[in-house]
């Protein structure tokens, strides 16, 4: 009947009253029986709280028959083990012997066997197996043994109720529909509750038998018990089965029914005498009426039907809902609920109905049930409301959704709140927002150690940038003195043999160095990442013959032949500029390092069907393999700066970082004492489709910042230049070059301030404006001079000795007409001045 205890927590404690020597044994004044109170009709209370029943009946003869007093005492089953196991009890009835019991037990005989099914409401079928239980709730007594055997069957679903007749109380109003109980008290309950119509039963599950048991081991007791009930004789424990089970009833000769039904004849015979007549005018509106109740019954019987399909759907769908579901009203009170766990409850379940929330919640929960509800008063509805409750097992968080039940005539509105268990959800979402929190303080750390990496990278890059800028003004500056002048030497033509071969010297040295000023500038634009690439489709083969037209002077004075491959229809992706520069470096290197009477070839092949290579072959000493992982490296010229052939070292490392800038690479092969291979791997441009630059590139070698005002009549005339220059050395060699142009007229300033004035006063039909001035930069004289109207139009040239491209970027920018880098070419300064001016050179 109940389900197995668990061992005693605690040493036993004996119920006898009296103690007793080792050598002579005497009897207890009284026992303590603990029993089930609720099993009619063995044992149960009357209204007045007495207990009853054919087991207070056989320990009262027990009693009367031994001379011990027995205290028997009636309580819920499971609080019954816990009081023998503890040691306050000395024997417990009504107990069913299991195989975990023997361990705790030892157990009297039997005396009754006791059938146990189980119950189902008629609206169910197929419920003739413990297999077909599985996926229904099953209502059980707490402790009771068939939720052990279920257990063993496989079936897991089940609510606990603390007694039989709270399980039948469940099943009366909708909150379990099958159930399993001991077949007497189920009996007893459903007829008194008037149920016995709605619920059928299964056969038997399994047949226990009663006993009666104390502790494990209690000998003494087990024989005080078992010597007591030999003292009652088997005629009178029938006796006390009778007078509660009953005895078979006598029945007459003649079945009642028949006698009843023999005087309904008579009775119906002499009033079909009387009414003979009436009946048969009647019969008529009797067949209609009774028609019309057949079919009144019909529908009754089909709408009955349909309420029941409509309760077991109803039913069932409760029963999938795992959440808690409340009826309250607007004071909060409990009305009724229904829970498939009753750990989750606020209070145990006996004592929720009729109490407040206020009554079993904390203030703050209490106090969001409150507005959830009032809510749903006003708008029908609510939802979305978290509240935390503490409970045994810990703090639970729920979600409360609530709808407004409209009540039958003047009744107020009730609510249905359905709660449902958010605590892994919030658990979740706290370990989320903690996880959140840490990754925001990291990704926070990291990105103040990259803001702070990045500051002094670019602090260091702005300062190094700074430091070639400044050096390179401070380098071009005297060189523009150094090739000026040495320029205007060479263009005179009474200069001695002698005179042109040491002017030549200079240009020469001072042309190398500068190439090496630009080739520093160019390696830390492409190591800084700041270099511009301008990608358009190259015509190899249009590259290659300009290429060596240019190289063809020096391969010639060095006695090397230039060849040139087959490529026509090639094309590449790449900046045309510094394709061209990657190149030449290339070529010049093949004609420079080779031997007298050497061979360059260059040529152009697919390597791949996206790549094009360029390559360039010589037949001069090679490279020691050795040497080869160093030929890239910045300023390493593998000891030829010991040789007579000029070099930076610079050249090679530049080209091949500004290959892999264009997503390009380059490579080279060599062999001792046979020459070198040079290769640049280029993407591939789609075929046929080629760019050609026209005269724009020409334009733009001819003027830094894109065409000069062409198309001015050669003719002379009267002009004035302005120079705004501090520079002595510069100031006297464009003097120089002025001079030699006939109708040009130069004026010049060493400050700023008196560059605007002469501009004002002479009205100037060129400006060469120096950017560093010793009272304020050529910024602010320009924009001095475009904010005056009279000076507005005029054309303004900087002069500088700053080529970085962010300082070409700021010149245009600025507003400026064009610029000249120093060192100048005497050259373009001519031309210049010839396009802008219309002068001619005396």
């Amino acid at each position: 009947m109940h389900a197995q205890p668990q061992p005693p927590s605690a040493a036993p404690v004996s119920a006898l009253a009296a103690a007793s020597s080792p050598s002579q044994p005497t009897a207890p004044r009284s026992i303590i029986v603990v029993i089930d109170d609720s099993y009619p009709p063995y044992v149960f209370r009357d209204h007045a709280g007495r207990l009853q029943g054919i087991r207070k009946d056989v320990w009262d003869l027990w009693s009367a028959r031994t001379g011990i007093k027995v205290n028997l005492v009636g309580m819920d089953w499971a609080k019954a083990q816990a009081q023998i196991q503890v040691g306050r009890a000395d024997v417990i009835d009504t107990i069913f012997e299991t195989a975990p019991r023997k361990d705790i037990y030892d157990f009297g005989p039997s005396y009754s066997d006791i059938e146990v099914p189980i119950y189902f409401h008629e609206s169910i079928g197929g419920l003739n197996t413990t297999e077909s239980l599985k996926g229904f709730t099953i209502g059980v007594k707490d402790g009771d043994a068939c939720i052990d055997y279920l257990v063993n069957q496989g079936l897991e679903s089940f609510r606990r109720y603390p007694s039989y007749e709270a399980v039948i109380d469940a099943a009366a109003v909708g909150e379990v529909r099958v159930f399993c109980e001991d077949k007497p008290p189920a009996t007893y309950f459903l007829i008194r509750k008037q149920l016995d119509r709605q619920f059928r039963s299964t056969g038997p599950l399994y047949i226990g038998q009663f006993h009666w048991a104390v502790r494990k081991g209690d000998a003494a007791t087990f024989k005080l018990v078992q010597d007591g009930f030999a003292r009652i004789t088997p005629a009178e424990m029938r006796g006390l089965q009778e007078r509660w089970l009953g005895a078979a009833v006598q029945t007459p000769d003649t079945p009642a029914y028949l006698r009843y039904g023999a005087y309904a004849l008579l009775s119906v015979g002499g009033l079909a005498l009387v009414l003979g007549a009436w009946n048969i005018s009647l019969r008529r509106r009797v067949q209609a009426r009774t028609a019309e109740l057949s079919e009144s019954l019909t529908q009754l019987t089909q709408s009955k039907q349909d309420a029941e399909r409509t309760l077991a759907q109803l039913n069932a769908t409760l029963e999938a809902v795992p959440d808690l579901l409340f009826e309250l009203d607007l004071d909060g009170r409990y009305v009724d609920f229904r829970a498939r766990r009753t750990d989750l409850l606020a209070a145990p379940p006996q004592d929720l109905k009729g109490r407040r929330v206020q009554d079993v919640m904390p203030p703050e929960a209490a106090d969001l049930v409150m507005q959830a509800l009032h809510e749903a008063a006003a708008h029908g509805s609510s939802a979305g409301t978290h509240i935390k409750l503490p409970l045994p097992q810990g703090e639970r968080w729920f979600e409360l959704s609530v709808a407004r039940k409209r009540m039958l005539g003047n009744a107020r509105d009730h609510f249905i709140m359905l709660s449902r268990d958010i605590s892994d959800r919030k658990q979740a979402e706290q370990a989320l927002a903690r996880h959140g929190d840490e990754l925001e303080q990291i990704v926070h750390e990291r990105s103040r150690q990259l803001v702070q990496a990045r500051d002094a990278s670019e602090q260091a890059s702005r300062a190094k940038s700074e430091f070639l800028s400044r050096m390179s003004h401070e380098l071009r500056t005297p060189m523009n003195a150094i090739l000026g002048f040495s320029q205007l030497i060479e263009l005179e033509a009474g200069s001695s043999p002698r005179t042109q071969g040491h002017v030549r010297e200079i240009l020469r040295a001072g042309k190398h160095l500068l190439h090496l000023i630009n080739d520093v500038l160019d390696l830390e634009q492409v190591e800084s990442g700041r270099v511009a690439l301008n990608t358009e489709v190259v015509d190899v083969a249009e590259l290659a013959r300009e290429l060596l037209s240019l190289m063809q002077p020096l391969a010639d004075r060095q006695e090397v032949r230039l060849h040139i491959g087959d490529m026509q229809g090639l094309a590449v992706m790449a900046d045309a500029i510094r394709i061209r520069q990657i190149v030449l470096n290339l070529l010049s290197n093949a004609v420079k390092y080779n031997r007298a009477g050497g061979e360059v070839w260059l040529d152009a092949q697919v390597q791949a069907e996206q790549v094009v290579r360029i390559s360039v072959r010589d037949t001069g000493a090679g490279i020691a393999e050795r040497h080869l992982g160093m030929l890239f490296q910045p300023f390493n010229r593998l000891g030829a700066e010991a040789g007579p052939i000029e070099g930076t070292g610079i050249g090679l490392s530049l080209c091949r970082r500004l290959a892999e800038l264009m997503r390009g690479s380059m490579g080279v092969s060599s062999q001792e004492g046979e020459g070198s291979l040079f290769w640049v791997d280029m993407p591939r441009a789609m075929p046929g489709v080629l760019a050609h630059d026209g005269d724009g590139a020409h334009a733009s070698a001819q003027s830094p910042m894109g065409p000069t005002k062409a198309g001015v009549p050669p003719s002379p005339r009267m002009a004035t230049l302005l120079y705004v220059e501090d520079n002595p050395a510069n100031l006297q060699l464009m003097t120089q070059i002025v001079s030699r142009h006939q109708g040009v007229t130069l004026i010049s300033a060493p400050l700023g301030q008196l560059g605007l004035e002469l501009a004002k006063a002479h009205r100037p039909d060129l400006i060469l404006l120096d950017i560093h001035l010793p009272d304020m930069d050529g910024y602010a004289v320009l924009g001095r001079l475009r904010s005056d109207p009279d000076t507005r139009s005029t054309p303004v040239i900087a002069v500088t000795a700053n080529a970085m491209p962010m300082d070409v970027q700021r010149i245009r920018d600025a507003g400026f007409d064009d610029y000249v880098p120093k060192p100048i070419r005497v050259t373009h300064i001519d031309l210049l001045i010839h396009e802008r001016l219309g002068s001619t050179l005396a």
